[in-house]
C-alpha cells in the first residue's frame, strides 16, 4: 500500500520493503521523492500541529513519560514547524523539514549528514537561500476570478464558478515578468447541485509545468420545473444561444 501511495504521489525512485524505514536491502527513496511526501503530509493540518510540537507529557499505564521532538529547529528556529528526522547507519542523520514565512511553505530535504548539528545546519542554510531567493506571487484571488457556467436542468441555467483556492506561483525575485498562460475546462453538469460543488478545473502553464486549481460553485443549485426548462429552451432559440 505504501508503494502503491508513492507512485500516486508521482514518486519514481521509492521502493518501500518495509514500514519502519529501517535498512533492507532494496529499501530506497529520494529527495525529490521525500518532498513529494512531504508536499502531501503537509496539507494536514494535525500533522503539523504534531510535527511542530517540541515536547509532551503522556500518560501510560498511570505513568507519566516524556516526549521531545529530535527535530530541534521547532525550538530554536522560528518558523520551521516540522516534519520528520532520521537515522539509520546506511542513510546517515536525515532530515525533511518545513517552514511557512512570507506567505510561502518550503521544504527541504537533507539525507546522509554526518551529525545532527549538520543536519540542522544544512536545513537552515537552504530555507534562507530559499526566502531570499524566491517569493510567493498570488496571480489569482478566489473570490475575484469568476466566470459563467450553463448548469443542464437548472432553474437560472447559467451560474457564477470561481476558485476554490487563490492561484499562486512561487517566483524567482529577480524575475520581473511572470509569463504564464490559462486555460479553463468545465464539467458537464446537471441540476440539483450542493453548494461548493466542483465544476471544472483552472489550467495553468508555467515554466513548463502544469497545476490545476479547482472551480467551484458558491451557490446551491436547484433542479427546474419542467415549464422553467420549456421557457429557458424557448429563450435560447429566440436569442440563439441554443447548440
Amino acid at each position: 500500500m505504501m508503494n502503491e501511495r508513492a507512485k500516486e504521489l508521482g514518486c519514481k525512485n521509492t521502493t518501500f520493503k518495509n514500514p519502519h524505514g529501517l535498512d533492507e536491502d532494496g529499501h530506497l527513496t529520494s529527495a525529490y521523492d521525500m518532498s513529494l511526501m512531504a508536499r502531501e503530509l503537509v496539507k494536514h493540518e494535525y500533522a503539523l500541529k504534531i510535527s511542530s510540537t517540541y515536547d509532551e507529557y503522556i500518560t501510560v499505564s498511570g505513568e507519566n513519560h516524556w516526549l521531545v521532538n529530535t527535530n530541534k529547529l521547532v525550538k530554536f528556529y522560528k518558523g520551521i514547524d516540522g516534519l520528520k528526522t532520521g537515522y539509520t547507519d546506511k542513510a546517515g542523520y536525515c532530515l525533511t523539514a518545513t517552514m511557512n514565512k512570507n506567505n510561502m511553505r518550503l521544504i527541504s530535504v537533507v539525507m546522509k549528514s554526518s551529525s545532527k548539528d549538520n543536519r540542522s545546519s544544512d536545513t537552515i542554510g537552504m530555507m534562507e537561500y530559499g526566502y531570499s531567493m524566491y517569493g510567493s506571487e498570488v496571480i489569482f484571488k478566489k473570490n475575484e476570478y469568476t466566470g459563467k457556467i450553463n448548469i443542464s436542468g437548472s432553474e437560472n441555467k447559467k451560474y457564477n464558478y470561481y476558485l476554490d483556492n487563490d492561484v499562486k506561483l512561487i517566483v524567482d525575485k529577480n524575475t520581473r515578468d511572470v509569463n504564464y498562460s490559462t486555460k479553463i475546462k468545465l464539467d458537464k453538469l446537471k441540476a440539483p447541485l450542493k453548494k461548493g460543488t466542483k465544476v471544472g478545473e483552472l489550467i495553468l502553464e508555467f515554466e513548463d509545468k502544469k497545476y490545476t486549481y479547482n472551480l467551484i460553485i458558491n451557490e446551491e443549485v436547484k433542479k427546474a420545473s419542467y415549464f422553467k426548462v420549456l421557457i429557458n429552451n424557448l429563450k435560447d432559440i429566440v436569442t440563439g444561444n441554443r447548440k
